[in-house]
């Protein structure tokens, strides 16, 4: 792999003549890209789904449900890959680039088929988990009609039980099939660039790096993650069984009456696959400038086809960033970004598990290495992608150099300055 030196080509960049086109992805590639966000969020769904079973986890339903939880992560893994391979950049290995795109390409689509191969089986580990004879030629769960019981299967009035959990994450799982099927595998997406290539953040950053430890973010939580299902499952560890909830609270699944052990997996895997969702929508959206092609996620703000550039990447990077879920820090005051998930990691995760972990040695074990990189490594992953993004190195730090990198036009004289707001809408800038 090679390394490319975005600022070399910053500088080229100024030097061409305005009618100088940009190659990039075409406006098919552009639609068919946008088959990502789509997946990835109804699969944060799917997950969700996933954590609120897991309360109820016991040795009849055990294996399918180990089964969904890798296989989720496996497509996650697969995704994301996907992703940095459409962008040029090895995410394996230390961010190189491809001497040889079809190569990369390739590659990706190969990773693409094999999210979809994870998603296939997930479903019908979800579609199991909702059957009356799924387990075992049983049920998964007991049912109840009405109220809440003592057994943690039933929510007030018989709504959201353990088996409207698989069937929600069984139609999650579908749709995520569905758009990952539509991203169209023909198209060459032989310019992995966005139209603002290479004036995309800062304006001076380290693409590269940037996109690698994305995917290497998203990486390590799912490893991560991987371990913690690892400690989960008591039975392959030869120990005993964790405590389920006393009494079952339908409005907020991940908490339990009189508190859980397995109410600290619900709420790990919830918050985890937060991040991961935000990092994976993050990475396409910001280093590709490929929107989601659906209306506004939030009222009051316009479809993200027609933000510009700057907007765009601002919306993205506020959210992924913003400590709380309310308060000034967020625009859109509704979704927490990856810090504010750390900062409830503590009282959501940390104190239960740990304390189910002293009776059990070889969870605990597995549980302190995937904790290390569910935190420490992934954060420095997560916040090292936002630094090299905007970082600034040697000559770069001089005013008037940032002063006329910042106003100057993209590579044609029509698509405007990369930090117009008013400028042309992402969709505009492609061919």
């Amino acid at each position: 792999m090679v390394k490319r030196f975005r600022y070399v080509f910053l500088v080229l960049a100024l030097l061409m003549p305005a009618s100088f086109t940009s190659a990039a992805f075409t406006a098919a590639e552009l639609t068919s890209l946008q088959q990502f966000p789509t997946a990835v969020a109804v699969l944060d769904d799917a997950s969700t789904q996933l954590a609120y079973m897991i309360i109820f986890s016991d040795t009849t339903n055990r294996t399918t449900i180990d089964s969904a939880w890798s296989n989720y992560l496996n497509a996650v893994l697969n995704i994301s890959k996907a992703e940095a391979y459409l962008l040029d950049v090895d995410p394996v290995t230390d961010g190189g680039t491809f001497a040889n795109r079809a190569a990369a390409v390739a590659l990706a689509n190969t990773a693409v088929n094999a999210a979809i191969t994870n998603l296939n089986t997930l479903h019908t580990n979800f579609t199991s988990l909702a059957s009356v004879t799924g387990c075992g030629g049983g049920k998964c769960i007991i049912d109840c009609t009405a109220g809440i019981t003592t057994a943690g299967s039933c929510g007030a009035g018989g709504v959201n039980t353990f088996r409207n959990f698989a069937s929600n994450g069984a139609t999650h799982t579908n749709t995520a099939i569905t758009a990952l099927t539509a991203f169209n595998q023909v198209l060459t997406y032989a310019s992995p660039n966005s139209p603002w290539y290479p004036q995309v953040l800062g304006p001076h950053g380290d693409f590269d790096d940037a996109v690698f430890d994305m995917a290497q973010a998203v990486n390590e939580t799912a490893t991560g993650l991987q371990g913690t299902r690892q400690a989960w499952d008591w039975v392959t560890n030869g120990e005993s069984a964790y405590s389920g909830p006393a009494l079952y609270n339908a409005s907020t699944p991940c908490d339990a009456v009189g508190g859980s052990e397995l109410m600290g997996f619900c709420r790990l895997i919830v918050r985890m696959g937060g991040n991961i969702m935000l990092t994976m929508t993050s990475t396409i959206r910001i280093y590709g400038l490929i929107p989601d092609n659906q209306a506004a996620d939030y009222p009051g703000l316009q479809r993200e086809d027609a933000m510009s550039a700057v907007q765009l990447i601002a919306q993205q990077y506020e959210g992924l960033y913003s400590k709380q879920s309310g308060g000034n820090q967020s625009r859109t005051h509704q979704h927490p970004g990856i810090p504010y998930h750390y900062d409830n990691l503590g009282s959501d995760s940390w104190i239960p598990l740990t304390a189910a972990m002293t009776t059990r040695p070889v969870a605990r074990a597995l549980f302190f290495t995937a904790w290390h990189q569910l935190t420490m490594t992934a954060w420095r992953r997560s916040d090292g992608s936002g630094w090299n993004s905007f970082k600034f190195t040697g000559t770069d730090q001089n005013d008037a150099t940032l002063q006329s990198l910042r106003t100057t036009e993209s590579q044609t004289s029509t698509r405007g300055k990369l930090n117009d707001p008013n400028g042309p809408p992402v969709t505009a800038l492609y061919p």
